[in-house]
Protein backbone atom coordinates (compact mmCIF):
# COMPACT_ATOMS: atom_id res chain seq x y z
CA UNK A 1 0.00 0.00 0.00
CA UNK A 2 1.34 3.45 -0.91
CA UNK A 3 1.74 5.19 2.67
CA UNK A 4 2.71 8.61 0.68
CA UNK A 5 6.50 8.01 1.76
CA UNK A 6 7.76 11.58 1.81
CA UNK A 7 6.96 14.35 -0.11
CA UNK A 8 4.01 16.71 0.30
CA UNK A 9 1.04 14.30 1.26
CA UNK A 10 -1.95 16.58 1.26
CA UNK A 11 -5.08 13.94 1.48
CA UNK A 12 -5.30 9.92 1.05
CA UNK A 13 -3.27 8.65 -1.27
CA UNK A 14 -4.52 6.45 -4.53
CA UNK A 15 -4.13 3.43 -2.69
CA UNK A 16 -6.01 4.97 0.73
CA UNK A 17 -8.75 6.11 -1.67
CA UNK A 18 -8.97 2.58 -3.20
CA UNK A 19 -10.01 1.10 0.27
CA UNK A 20 -11.66 3.86 0.91
CA UNK A 21 -14.13 3.59 -2.19
CA UNK A 22 -14.21 -0.08 -1.38
CA UNK A 23 -15.46 0.11 2.33
CA UNK A 24 -18.22 2.82 1.19
CA UNK A 25 -19.35 0.44 -1.63
CA UNK A 26 -20.74 -2.26 0.86
CA UNK A 27 -21.19 0.52 4.13
CA UNK A 28 -22.25 3.99 4.73
CA UNK A 29 -19.93 6.00 6.91
CA UNK A 30 -22.31 7.06 10.11
CA UNK A 31 -22.15 10.48 11.63
CA UNK A 32 -19.98 11.11 14.59
CA UNK A 33 -18.22 7.90 13.94
CA UNK A 34 -14.06 7.05 12.92
CA UNK A 35 -12.79 4.31 11.11
CA UNK A 36 -9.49 2.77 11.22
CA UNK A 37 -8.07 0.67 8.42
CA UNK A 38 -5.12 -1.64 10.05
CA UNK A 39 -3.17 -2.69 6.90
CA UNK A 40 0.04 -4.41 6.17
CA UNK A 41 2.60 -3.82 3.25
CA UNK A 42 3.36 -0.54 3.58
CA UNK A 43 5.68 0.96 1.23
CA UNK A 44 7.84 2.96 3.85
CA UNK A 45 7.99 0.38 6.19
CA UNK A 46 8.41 3.26 8.92
CA UNK A 47 5.64 5.29 8.98
CA UNK A 48 3.01 4.25 11.67
CA UNK A 49 -0.24 5.91 10.88
CA UNK A 50 -2.24 9.04 9.16
CA UNK A 51 -5.13 10.33 9.78
CA UNK A 52 -5.83 13.58 7.89
CA UNK A 53 -7.17 16.37 10.17
CA UNK A 54 -11.03 16.64 10.83
CA UNK A 55 -11.63 13.10 8.42
CA UNK A 56 -13.82 10.35 9.29
CA UNK A 57 -11.15 7.53 8.44
CA UNK A 58 -7.32 6.88 9.08
CA UNK A 59 -5.25 3.83 8.45
CA UNK A 60 -2.78 2.60 10.87
CA UNK A 61 0.51 0.39 9.49
CA UNK A 62 0.72 -2.54 11.01
CA UNK A 63 3.73 -3.55 9.83
CA UNK A 64 5.77 -0.97 11.48
CA UNK A 65 5.21 -1.39 14.69
CA UNK A 66 7.50 -4.66 15.95
CA UNK A 67 8.68 -1.69 19.02
CA UNK A 68 6.13 0.67 18.69
CA UNK A 69 2.75 0.59 20.65
CA UNK A 70 -0.11 0.43 18.39
CA UNK A 71 -2.50 1.62 20.98
CA UNK A 72 -0.85 4.94 20.97
CA UNK A 73 -0.09 5.15 17.27
CA UNK A 74 -4.22 4.47 17.45
CA UNK A 75 -4.98 7.75 19.55
CA UNK A 76 -2.31 9.78 18.30
CA UNK A 77 -3.95 9.68 14.88
CA UNK A 78 -7.62 9.72 16.36
CA UNK A 79 -6.46 12.93 17.89
CA UNK A 80 -5.56 14.28 14.19
CA UNK A 81 -8.95 13.14 12.73
CA UNK A 82 -11.64 13.18 14.96
CA UNK A 83 -10.32 15.71 17.56
CA UNK A 84 -8.44 18.28 14.97
CA UNK A 85 -5.31 18.29 17.12
CA UNK A 86 -1.76 19.26 15.64
CA UNK A 87 1.63 17.85 16.71
CA UNK A 88 3.06 20.02 19.84
CA UNK A 89 5.49 21.17 18.16
CA UNK A 90 4.09 22.33 15.22
CA UNK A 91 1.10 24.10 17.41
CA UNK A 92 4.32 25.60 19.26
CA UNK A 93 7.30 25.24 16.97
CA UNK A 94 9.91 26.16 19.62
CA UNK A 95 8.85 23.28 21.18
CA UNK A 96 11.19 20.68 20.00
CA UNK A 97 10.20 16.97 18.49
CA UNK A 98 10.52 13.72 21.65
CA UNK A 99 10.53 16.34 24.71
CA UNK A 100 7.27 16.24 25.91
CA UNK A 101 4.77 13.23 27.41
CA UNK A 102 2.32 14.40 24.99
CA UNK A 103 0.12 11.97 22.84
CA UNK A 104 0.54 14.51 20.26
CA UNK A 105 4.34 14.27 20.34
CA UNK A 106 6.50 11.89 18.66
CA UNK A 107 6.99 9.20 19.71
CA UNK A 108 2.97 9.17 21.38
CA UNK A 109 3.42 9.52 25.56
CA UNK A 110 0.09 9.85 27.14
CA UNK A 111 -0.76 13.27 27.92
CA UNK A 112 -3.00 16.02 26.69
CA UNK A 113 -2.79 19.34 28.08
CA UNK A 114 -5.53 22.22 28.79
CA UNK A 115 -5.10 24.06 25.59
CA UNK A 116 -5.87 20.20 23.77
CA UNK A 117 -8.78 19.89 26.02
CA UNK A 118 -9.55 23.54 24.40
CA UNK A 119 -9.70 22.67 20.69
CA UNK A 120 -11.29 19.13 21.45
CA UNK A 121 -14.26 20.98 22.63
CA UNK A 122 -14.48 23.69 20.32
CA UNK A 123 -12.62 22.36 17.17
CA UNK A 124 -11.64 24.46 14.56
CA UNK A 125 -13.52 24.21 11.43
CA UNK A 126 -10.25 23.12 8.92
CA UNK A 127 -10.19 20.09 6.72
CA UNK A 128 -6.21 20.56 6.52
CA UNK A 129 -6.24 19.94 2.86
CA UNK A 130 -3.15 21.81 2.42
CA UNK A 131 -1.33 20.26 5.38
CA UNK A 132 2.23 18.50 5.06
CA UNK A 133 2.00 14.95 5.48
CA UNK A 134 3.97 15.07 8.87
CA UNK A 135 0.99 16.81 10.41
CA UNK A 136 -1.01 13.60 9.74
CA UNK A 137 1.33 10.74 10.10
CA UNK A 138 3.41 9.43 12.67
CA UNK A 139 6.99 8.02 11.72
CA UNK A 140 9.12 5.58 12.98
CA UNK A 141 12.42 7.83 12.59
CA UNK A 142 11.13 9.95 15.38
CA UNK A 143 10.50 7.08 17.71
CA UNK A 144 13.75 5.41 17.48
CA UNK A 145 16.46 7.57 15.64
CA UNK A 146 16.05 10.78 17.30
CA UNK A 147 16.38 10.18 20.88
CA UNK A 148 19.16 7.96 20.44
CA UNK A 149 21.11 10.90 18.24
CA UNK A 150 20.16 13.51 20.73
CA UNK A 151 22.06 10.87 23.44
CA UNK A 152 24.97 10.17 21.35
CA UNK A 153 25.83 13.76 20.60
CA UNK A 154 24.94 14.92 24.36
CA UNK A 155 27.64 11.97 25.29
CA UNK A 156 30.13 13.79 23.00
CA UNK A 157 29.42 17.16 24.54
CA UNK A 158 29.30 16.03 28.26
CA UNK A 159 32.61 13.97 27.65
CA UNK A 160 34.89 16.67 26.11
CA UNK A 161 33.27 19.58 28.33
CA UNK A 162 34.69 17.00 31.42
CA UNK A 163 37.63 16.20 29.36
CA UNK A 164 37.10 12.12 30.10
CA UNK A 165 37.20 11.62 26.41
CA UNK A 166 35.75 8.30 25.91
CA UNK A 167 31.95 7.89 24.87
CA UNK A 168 30.29 4.70 25.31
CA UNK A 169 26.72 3.98 23.04
CA UNK A 170 24.60 1.07 22.33
CA UNK A 171 22.56 0.59 19.55
CA UNK A 172 19.19 -1.48 19.14
CA UNK A 173 18.49 -1.42 15.36
CA UNK A 174 19.33 -0.41 12.03
CA UNK A 175 19.96 3.33 12.88
CA UNK A 176 20.51 4.83 9.07
CA UNK A 177 18.66 7.77 9.31
CA UNK A 178 17.74 11.37 8.15
CA UNK A 179 15.95 14.24 10.89
CA UNK A 180 14.93 17.64 10.75
CA UNK A 181 14.88 20.38 13.33
CA UNK A 182 17.17 18.14 15.64
CA UNK A 183 17.10 20.60 18.92
CA UNK A 184 20.67 19.86 21.46
CA UNK A 185 20.13 23.12 23.75
CA UNK A 186 18.32 26.41 23.67
CA UNK A 187 21.01 27.86 21.59
CA UNK A 188 21.52 24.79 19.15
CA UNK A 189 19.53 23.25 16.37
CA UNK A 190 20.35 21.33 13.24
CA UNK A 191 18.09 22.17 10.58
CA UNK A 192 19.09 18.48 8.47
CA UNK A 193 20.64 15.49 9.77
CA UNK A 194 21.83 12.41 8.22
CA UNK A 195 23.17 9.39 10.61
CA UNK A 196 24.14 5.82 10.43
CA UNK A 197 26.62 3.33 12.60
CA UNK A 198 28.40 0.24 10.82
CA UNK A 199 26.54 -2.94 10.38
CA UNK A 200 29.03 -4.40 12.68
CA UNK A 201 27.43 -2.13 15.66
CA UNK A 202 24.13 -3.04 15.53
CA UNK A 203 22.83 -3.91 18.92
CA UNK A 204 26.27 -3.82 20.12
CA UNK A 205 28.05 -1.60 22.37
CA UNK A 206 30.74 0.55 21.52
CA UNK A 207 33.37 2.97 22.44
CA UNK A 208 35.02 5.95 20.72
CA UNK A 209 37.36 8.83 21.90
CA UNK A 210 34.85 11.98 21.72
CA UNK A 211 38.33 13.85 20.15
CA UNK A 212 38.81 10.98 17.63
CA UNK A 213 37.03 12.33 14.71
CA UNK A 214 37.31 13.30 10.94
CA UNK A 215 35.70 16.30 8.99
CA UNK A 216 35.02 16.83 5.28
CA UNK A 217 32.87 18.73 3.10
CA UNK A 218 30.92 16.54 1.16
CA UNK A 219 28.39 17.97 -2.17
CA UNK A 220 26.12 15.37 -1.83
CA UNK A 221 24.90 12.49 0.62
CA UNK A 222 22.70 9.43 0.32
CA UNK A 223 21.68 10.34 -2.71
CA UNK A 224 20.87 14.34 -1.56
CA UNK A 225 22.57 16.66 -3.29
CA UNK A 226 23.61 20.10 -1.26
CA UNK A 227 26.61 21.72 0.84
CA UNK A 228 27.30 19.12 3.78
CA UNK A 229 29.33 18.82 6.17
CA UNK A 230 30.09 14.73 7.53
CA UNK A 231 32.08 13.65 11.29
CA UNK A 232 33.00 10.76 11.50
CA UNK A 233 34.09 9.41 14.60
CA UNK A 234 36.31 6.35 15.68
CA UNK A 235 39.75 4.93 14.79
CA UNK A 236 42.10 6.85 12.55
CA UNK A 237 45.61 5.30 14.26
CA UNK A 238 45.62 3.77 10.23
CA UNK A 239 44.53 6.64 7.86
CA UNK A 240 44.27 3.84 5.20
CA UNK A 241 42.06 1.44 7.24
CA UNK A 242 39.87 4.16 9.23
CA UNK A 243 37.37 2.13 11.75
CA UNK A 244 34.06 4.55 11.75
CA UNK A 245 32.20 3.80 14.58
CA UNK A 246 29.66 6.88 13.95
CA UNK A 247 28.75 9.13 10.98
CA UNK A 248 27.06 12.63 11.55
CA UNK A 249 26.16 14.52 7.96
CA UNK A 250 24.53 18.12 8.59
CA UNK A 251 23.95 20.90 6.29
CA UNK A 252 27.06 23.49 5.96
CA UNK A 253 25.23 26.03 7.87
CA UNK A 254 24.52 24.60 10.67
CA UNK A 255 28.67 23.34 11.23
CA UNK A 256 29.53 26.09 13.41
CA UNK A 257 27.28 25.71 16.47
CA UNK A 258 27.48 21.79 16.05
CA UNK A 259 31.11 22.55 16.41
CA UNK A 260 31.08 24.88 19.59
CA UNK A 261 28.31 22.48 21.03
CA UNK A 262 30.08 18.93 20.57
CA UNK A 263 33.83 20.64 21.55
CA UNK A 264 33.26 22.90 24.47
CA UNK A 265 36.38 22.14 25.82
CA UNK A 266 37.92 23.30 23.29
CA UNK A 267 36.42 26.17 22.24
CA UNK A 268 37.05 27.46 25.82
CA UNK A 269 40.27 25.59 26.34
CA UNK A 270 41.86 28.53 27.84
CA UNK A 271 38.97 29.13 30.77
CA UNK A 272 38.40 29.27 34.05
CA UNK A 273 36.05 27.69 35.70
CA UNK A 274 33.57 27.36 38.63
CA UNK A 275 31.51 24.71 40.01
CA UNK A 276 28.33 25.31 42.10
CA UNK A 277 27.38 22.05 43.94
CA UNK A 278 24.16 21.07 45.97
CA UNK A 279 23.88 18.79 48.46
CA UNK A 280 20.27 17.35 49.44
CA UNK A 281 19.08 17.67 53.42
CA UNK A 282 15.32 17.32 53.02
CA UNK A 283 12.57 17.05 50.64
CA UNK A 284 8.87 16.66 51.72
CA UNK A 285 5.60 17.29 49.46
CA UNK A 286 6.14 21.04 49.67
CA UNK A 287 9.90 22.16 49.21
CA UNK A 288 13.25 20.90 49.08
CA UNK A 289 15.99 22.24 51.22
CA UNK A 290 19.85 21.77 49.99
CA UNK A 291 23.12 23.14 50.79
CA UNK A 292 25.34 24.62 48.56
CA UNK A 293 29.14 25.47 47.84
CA UNK A 294 30.92 27.11 45.08
CA UNK A 295 34.52 26.03 44.37
CA UNK A 296 34.78 23.65 47.28
CA UNK A 297 33.65 26.27 49.92
CA UNK A 298 34.97 29.94 48.61
CA UNK A 299 31.08 30.77 49.05
CA UNK A 300 28.52 28.66 50.97
CA UNK A 301 24.86 28.49 51.61
CA UNK A 302 21.36 27.17 51.12
CA UNK A 303 18.76 26.60 48.57
CA UNK A 304 15.16 26.40 48.75
CA UNK A 305 12.87 24.59 45.94
CA UNK A 306 9.92 24.09 45.39
CA UNK A 307 9.22 19.60 45.82
CA UNK A 308 9.42 17.55 43.00
CA UNK A 309 6.59 15.00 43.30
CA UNK A 310 6.16 13.43 41.08
CA UNK A 311 9.18 13.10 39.68
CA UNK A 312 7.76 12.91 35.71
CA UNK A 313 6.58 16.44 36.79
CA UNK A 314 10.05 17.77 37.11
CA UNK A 315 10.86 17.58 33.53
CA UNK A 316 7.19 19.47 32.20
CA UNK A 317 6.40 23.34 32.00
CA UNK A 318 4.04 24.61 34.24
CA UNK A 319 4.06 22.44 37.29
CA UNK A 320 5.96 24.64 39.74
CA UNK A 321 8.11 21.56 40.56
CA UNK A 322 11.99 21.37 41.41
CA UNK A 323 14.45 21.17 38.48
CA UNK A 324 15.86 17.84 37.75
CA UNK A 325 19.19 16.96 39.26
CA UNK A 326 21.38 17.08 36.29
CA UNK A 327 24.56 19.58 35.54
CA UNK A 328 23.61 22.84 34.23
CA UNK A 329 25.65 25.68 32.61
CA UNK A 330 24.72 29.07 34.27
CA UNK A 331 25.17 32.69 32.97
CA UNK A 332 23.77 35.93 34.19
CA UNK A 333 20.42 37.07 33.60
CA UNK A 334 21.01 39.20 30.81
CA UNK A 335 18.34 41.68 31.08
CA UNK A 336 18.59 43.00 27.22
CA UNK A 337 19.21 39.46 25.93
CA UNK A 338 16.39 37.64 27.64
CA UNK A 339 13.80 40.37 28.15
CA UNK A 340 14.15 43.70 25.88
CA UNK A 341 15.39 41.71 23.07
CA UNK A 342 12.19 39.56 23.18
CA UNK A 343 9.91 41.76 24.43
CA UNK A 344 9.71 40.77 27.82
CA UNK A 345 8.70 43.06 30.67
CA UNK A 346 12.02 42.84 32.97
CA UNK A 347 12.30 41.02 36.40
CA UNK A 348 12.74 43.93 38.98
CA UNK A 349 15.88 42.04 39.59
CA UNK A 350 17.27 40.64 36.46
CA UNK A 351 20.47 42.67 36.83
CA UNK A 352 21.90 40.35 39.63
CA UNK A 353 19.95 36.36 39.24
CA UNK A 354 21.31 33.77 37.21
CA UNK A 355 19.99 31.64 34.58
CA UNK A 356 20.75 27.93 34.39
CA UNK A 357 20.81 27.02 30.59
CA UNK A 358 18.45 24.01 30.22
CA UNK A 359 18.36 21.35 27.68
CA UNK A 360 15.49 18.48 26.49
CA UNK A 361 17.45 15.81 27.63
CA UNK A 362 18.07 17.05 30.64
CA UNK A 363 15.00 19.10 31.81
CA UNK A 364 12.33 18.07 29.18
CA UNK A 365 10.08 21.03 28.06
CA UNK A 366 11.69 23.37 31.38
CA UNK A 367 12.89 26.51 30.72
CA UNK A 368 13.67 29.82 32.14
CA UNK A 369 14.87 28.45 35.64
CA UNK A 370 16.74 31.19 37.42
CA UNK A 371 18.79 31.76 40.70
CA UNK A 372 16.64 34.75 42.42
CA UNK A 373 16.17 35.65 45.59
CA UNK A 374 12.75 34.91 47.95
CA UNK A 375 11.45 34.44 51.16
CA UNK A 376 10.04 30.28 50.17
CA UNK A 377 9.38 27.86 48.50
CA UNK A 378 5.52 29.95 47.64
CA UNK A 379 8.14 32.90 45.71
CA UNK A 380 9.66 30.27 43.30
CA UNK A 381 7.28 28.55 40.14
CA UNK A 382 10.29 26.12 39.84
CA UNK A 383 14.04 28.29 40.49
CA UNK A 384 16.47 28.32 43.21
CA UNK A 385 16.35 30.51 45.88
CA UNK A 386 19.73 31.04 47.73
CA UNK A 387 19.13 31.64 51.66
CA UNK A 388 22.21 32.13 54.55
CA UNK A 389 22.31 30.66 57.92
CA UNK A 390 19.54 32.83 59.50
CA UNK A 391 17.44 30.54 57.89
CA UNK A 392 14.21 29.24 59.98
CA UNK A 393 12.85 25.98 59.63
CA UNK A 394 8.86 25.80 60.55
CA UNK A 395 6.48 22.87 61.39
CA UNK A 396 3.49 23.62 58.99
CA UNK A 397 0.41 21.24 59.19
CA UNK A 398 -1.11 20.50 56.25
CA UNK A 399 -4.37 18.41 54.82
CA UNK A 400 -2.65 15.93 52.18
CA UNK A 401 -4.77 12.82 51.17
CA UNK A 402 -7.50 14.01 54.13
CA UNK A 403 -4.85 13.35 56.32
CA UNK A 404 -3.46 15.90 58.55
CA UNK A 405 0.56 15.98 58.15
CA UNK A 406 3.40 18.27 59.86
CA UNK A 407 5.79 19.39 57.08
CA UNK A 408 9.38 21.45 57.71
CA UNK A 409 8.97 24.51 55.56
CA UNK A 410 11.96 26.36 55.24
CA UNK A 411 12.43 30.35 54.97
CA UNK A 412 15.20 32.57 54.23
CA UNK A 413 14.26 34.88 56.92
CA UNK A 414 15.79 37.70 55.80
CA UNK A 415 19.06 36.34 54.32
CA UNK A 416 17.95 35.85 50.40
CA UNK A 417 19.32 39.12 49.41
CA UNK A 418 22.53 38.78 51.00
CA UNK A 419 23.28 35.32 49.68
CA UNK A 420 22.50 36.06 46.46
CA UNK A 421 24.20 39.56 46.38
CA UNK A 422 27.23 37.12 47.47
CA UNK A 423 27.18 34.95 45.33
CA UNK A 424 27.05 37.71 43.07
CA UNK A 425 30.50 39.08 44.33
CA UNK A 426 32.31 36.09 43.62
CA UNK A 427 31.29 35.65 39.87
CA UNK A 428 32.31 39.57 39.69
CA UNK A 429 35.60 38.53 40.66
CA UNK A 430 36.13 35.39 38.74
CA UNK A 431 34.68 37.65 35.50
CA UNK A 432 37.40 40.18 36.11
CA UNK A 433 40.05 37.53 36.70
CA UNK A 434 39.22 35.80 33.11
CA UNK A 435 39.11 39.18 31.46
CA UNK A 436 42.75 40.31 32.92
CA UNK A 437 43.95 36.62 32.10
CA UNK A 438 42.33 37.15 28.80
CA UNK A 439 40.45 33.48 29.54
CA UNK A 440 36.54 32.50 29.11
CA UNK A 441 34.73 31.85 32.42
CA UNK A 442 32.59 28.70 32.65
CA UNK A 443 30.02 28.48 35.68
CA UNK A 444 28.25 25.24 35.92
CA UNK A 445 26.12 24.10 38.93
CA UNK A 446 25.81 20.05 39.66
CA UNK A 447 22.23 19.79 41.34
CA UNK A 448 22.44 16.80 43.48
CA UNK A 449 19.46 14.71 44.77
Amino acid sequence: LDDGGSGLLSNYTEDMKKILRAYTADHAMADNTYYLFLVKNATSQSKLGYMPRKKQAGFIFVDAHSNADIVKTIAHELGHGAFHLKHTFSEYPSLSQGVTENLMDYPSKTRLDKWQWDHIHNPEGVLGLFEGDDEGALLDNDIFCRPMLIETLMKIHESNLENSKTVTIRWSDDMNCELYNVQLSSKTTLSRVFFELPITSFGKETSFNSLAYRKTEVSAYSGVEGLFVKYEFGEFDDESYPIIKFTLVINKVDDEKLSEFLFPSLQNGNRIDVMISTTLIEQNSKNTFSSFTIDNGKVTGYFIERDGEPENLQRVAGYKKRIPGATYEVVRNDCKKYYDDLGIERRPNCANEFRLITTPEKSGTRSGILIHKGGDYEDSEGCILPIGTGYTSVSTNFLIGGVLTSLNIYKSNGTTESKLLEINTYISQKEAEARRLGKDLFVKIQINR
